[in-house]
């Protein structure tokens, strides 16, 4: 009997290389299909914070606009066309070039009396905020786009915002998503 017990412990002593490389390769296979669920969760979750920070934009903006019977810009301070997370260019033009800074231009950005009056307690930046990923403002004035503006009077509110235009590209599916008011022809768009 002692011999059998012998060669039962002698059998039974450690595991063969064909188990721990299916048990290795089993670990891979789920640790892939892990990783791959996490990043599609990751992305989705930055896509609903990019929604949200814009929709909070846009409230601010309509505070303001309940305010003041305007959005920003005002005829004080003169349009800078474009505004970004990713910093400014005072004037871009309708090329509306982003800045390449990593937050928004403080100093005179047209989204600034949203900070001043309490509207909003910071400018909510992308969660990657790259030259891909970013927010993108741009304003609507009577004169830049007269024909979206006919509520606003031409000799008097020429500077003042009548819209607006706030964009990011969602990480998920590539496309974009923009929140856009007081435009009649304006769409998302393919690109920001």
């Amino acid at each position: 009997m002692n011999n059998k017990y012998q060669k039962f412990q002698k059998k039974n002593t450690g595991f063969t290389l064909i188990e721990l490389l299916v048990v290795i390769a089993l670990i891979g296979i789920l640790s892939t299909i892990a990783y791959v669920t996490f990043q599609g969760t990751q992305k989705r979750g930055r896509d609903r914070q990019r929604m949200s920070d814009l929709t909070q934009l846009s409230t601010a903006l309509q505070l303001y606009y309940g305010k003041h019977g305007f959005y920003p810009p005002n005829n004080v301070t003169p349009e800078r066309k474009c505004d970004s997370s990713r910093g400014s260019t005072p004037n871009g033009g309708l090329a509306c070039p982003i800045g390449s800074g990593s937050n928004w231009d403080l100093t005179s950005s047209d989204l600034k009396p949203l900070l001043d009056e309490g509207l909003i307690t910071k400018l909510p930046v992308d969660p990657i905020n790259s030259t891909t990923y970013y927010y993108k403002f741009e304003p609507y004035t009577r004169r830049d786009n007269a024909a979206q503006c006919s509520n606003f009077d031409a000799s008097t509110q020429n500077d003042y915002g009548c819209g607006f235009y706030l964009a990011t590209k969602l990480e998920n599916d590539g496309t974009i998503y923009c929140i856009l008011v007081g435009s009649t022809a304006g769409t998302c768009g393919a690109s920001l």
